[in-house]
């Protein structure tokens, strides 16, 4: 079976990568079956999302999960950072909007 890079996510408490909700529900699965694995990153936007409250999480909101969203970005984007938006527009997160 041919999985495409657009539709993986990287587990962020154990770094396995799993095929995202909309394909075989792996990483979904996954959540299900391990206490505490529950955030994960999309390989293809940087999104990060909550399975336990089905939502998407602003990266900037958590240390932890910024660096590793910042680590996803530079080796997309050739060490280039994750641009972060000021306080006065809004936080921390990503500039990027999480849908």
């Amino acid at each position: 079976m041919l999985i495409f890079f657009f539709k993986l996510q990287v587990c962020l408490h154990c770094c396995s990568v799993r095929c995202s909700r909309y394909v075989n529900e792996h990483g979904l699965l996954h959540s299900a079956s391990n206490d505490g694995h529950v955030v994960c990153l999309s390989l293809a936007d940087l999104s990060v999302w909550c399975h336990a409250c089905g939502e998407y999480v602003d990266a900037g909101g958590d240390d932890d999960v910024w660096a590793a969203a910042d680590a996803a970005h530079k080796a997309k984007f050739g060490g280039q950072p994750m641009p972060r938006r000021n306080k006065e527009q809004g936080g921390g997160g990503p500039t990027i909007l999480m849908q």
